[in-house]
């Protein structure tokens, strides 16, 4: 608080002969930067703030507002003023430019459930539904491309394992008329996992496969393990309606196995005639067992019942207490006994072992096959329908205000497959985004975990280029990733002599950008680095990981390694010390004399699935 006190006084002294009125920028996009405006020799702009340095291409800028010299006196601030890097203006973009970036988010979503990348996939649908929800266009659940990033967001957290995420997108969409395939097994699937609505999943899978003529045999191992698992209920297993459940999979099953001439299925598992026959025999002797002991416990029962009798009426029938006293006991025992069989009978009955869960299944537009497996090259993937796009809207004058709703959709059907145009299966190209940082002239230092397996690496900077980085190497125990930009020199940020904790600013991408990356700013505090895992609280999430923190004085503490769904004010990082280790004899030799923290970038990283 005094640090603030102390900037406020001197801010004010300074300021009490001119102020100099802060000149505007107005993007293309509609955003307004205020600070010291100029032009490079390159023809872009570069704004100067109390936080840094901001440079525009000339194409991205729609109007350049001058301020005046004006001599005015100035108040002292009646309290110290807040932190620069909380305010962050409003981006607002066209609709029609906003739903074009968030279908290719939502179709690199889907190349990545492809590519078994699960985790890419889910970074790629938050950023579609974080970049509608910015620009306040709602969610319709049966625009089919809105439909497509909320299923993705639950498969990709059912490939994950994270099956406490899962259930909300998939229950969300669940009602829409753009329901499928895909959405019906997958909830099922979460349902067996989750074990809290079984006969849920058991009914809702039974309704799909009456209504299916081909085979299916994905959904039928699905449709099967949620029968056991509901099956082990053995009273609910007896009742009408799941004895009526299981002729319909008995039926599914045989047509099935009537596709193979010497194999048969054992639960999920494909066997030989000869051995599934041997264990069907032994499971129907299993059963006849269970059925004998039933009876035994039924017929158990009844002698009690007539030896409470006789018991009760021992006065009338002039037979000793005691002999029918023992005769009860005896009953109950006897009965006891039954019950024990009963149960043993019960569990040993021979049962297929079905697998506790599943793979996720993808949309019959990407293969509708299971998330991991492969797709031969010559199996023809349906093209999904074109999204939707609203209409450009007229550029609106000064007084008007942009709206961006989206028009309303008319719910449709799924569209068959068999009738969607089709195209051969390629391999799909995977890509995740980090933050870039530069610690050297061609250096840039970033997350490791956003690179892996990834062969192409580009950058984009905050004046519109956009440069192939090379990496140089990657550290499992740092977590961090070197890039080097070939022919490329730039100011860098300077690593701080050591950090002991209190303000940080962090510089990163916590929108989604739509044109331009523009680096912003987010106000946190971090305690001192100890051993062990080091965290710092963010006023705001970063979203894209790698992002640079910095202490009071502009210089390089630590690099963010949280993912989206870290909390803000818990946020993963690499230390002072941690970074400093990494660089070794990569860091520079000298200090930048213009370190630029807006200047961070954003890196692509990408690979063609394998």
């Amino acid at each position: 608080m005094l640090r603030w006190i102390r900037i406020a006084f001197l801010t004010w002294t300074a300021l009490q002969v001119t102020v100099l009125s802060a000149d505007t920028l107005i993007l293309q996009d509609g955003r307004s930067i205020k600070g010291e405006v100029s032009q490079n020799d390159s023809g872009n702009y570069v704004v100067k703030t109390k936080a840094g340095q901001v440079t525009f291409s000339s194409v991205d800028v729609a109007k350049w507002e001058k301020g005046d010299s004006v001599a005015v006196p100035v108040a002292p601030p009646s309290k110290p003023s807040a932190p620069l890097h909380e305010s962050v203006p409003e981006v607002k973009a066209p609709p029609a430019a906003v739903m074009a970036r968030a279908a290719k988010l939502v179709d690199q979503g889907y190349a990545a459930l492809q590519a078994a990348d699960a985790q890419a996939a889910l970074e790629n649908f938050q950023d579609a539904k974080s970049l509608w929800e910015r620009q306040r266009i709602r969610i319709d659940l049966n625009h089919p491309q809105q439909f497509a990033c909320i299923q993705g967001l639950g498969i990709a957290y059912l490939a994950l394992g994270r099956y406490e995420k899962a259930g909300d997108p998939l229950d969300r969409i669940y009602p829409s008329r753009l329901r499928d395939r895909c959405l019906i097994i997958n909830r099922a699937i979460l349902d067996l996992v989750q074990k809290t609505n079984v006969s849920r999943g058991v009914k809702e899978m039974k309704d799909f496969l009456a209504r299916q003529t081909e085979n299916d045999e994905i959904a039928l191992n699905v449709f099967g393990a949620g029968l056991a698992l509901a099956g082990m209920d053995e009273r609910f297993s007896q009742a009408p309606y799941f004895q009526s459940v299981v002729a319909l999979y008995d039926a599914k099953n045989s047509e099935l196995e009537a596709t193979r001439s010497r194999e048969g299925r054992w639960g999920a598992e494909w066997i030989a005639i000869d051995l599934l026959k041997k264990k069907r025999i032994a499971q129907r002797q299993g059963i006849v067992e269970f059925q004998q002991a039933v009876e035994a416990e039924q017929y158990a029962a009844g002698g009690v019942s007539a030896a409470q009798a006789n018991a009760d009426a021992a006065a009338t029938n002039r037979i000793s207490p005691a002999i029918l006293n023992a005769a009860l006991e005896k009953a109950h025992q006897q009965l006891k006994s039954s019950e024990l069989r009963h149960h043993a009978a019960w569990k040993a009955i021979p049962r297929p072992d079905w697998p506790k869960t599943f793979a996720p299944v993808l949309p019959q537009s990407f293969g509708g096959l299971a998330f991991g497996t492969p797709i031969p090259a010559q199996v023809a993937i349906a093209i999904p329908a074109p999204p939707l796009v609203p209409p450009p809207t007229p550029k609106p004058v000064a007084s008007e205000k942009i709206v961006t709703t989206m028009p309303p959709v008319i719910p449709v059907n799924p569209p068959e497959v068999a009738n969607a145009p089709v195209m051969k299966a390629g391999k799909p190209t995977v890509s995740r985004y980090a933050v870039a940082v530069p610690v050297g002239p061609d250096l840039v230092v970033t997350a490791a975990a956003p690179l892996e397996n990834a062969t192409e690496f580009q950058l984009e900077s905050p004046d519109g280029d956009s440069f192939k980085g090379e990496l140089v190497r990657r550290d499992p125990v740092s977590k961090l990733a070197l890039i080097r930009i070939a022919g490329k020199r730039m100011p860098y940020l300077n690593l701080a002599a050591g950090f002991n904790g209190g303000e940080v600013v962090c510089w990163g991408f916590p929108e989604v950008i739509i044109f331009v990356p523009i680096a912003e700013f987010l106000g946190g505090s971090a305690t001192a680095p100890k051993a062990g895992a080091w965290t710092v609280s963010l006023r705001r999430h970063p979203r894209l990981i790698g992002a640079a923190i910095l202490d009071g004085k502009g210089a390089l503490v630590g690099i963010t390694l949280g993912d989206r769904d870290t909390p803000a004010t818990q946020m993963a990082a690499v230390t002072l010390e941690q970074l400093r280790a990494f660089l070794g004899t990569d860091a520079p030799r000298t200090v930048c004399s213009n370190p630029n923290p807006s200047g961070v970038m954003q890196l692509t990283a990408s690979h063609e699935a394998q």
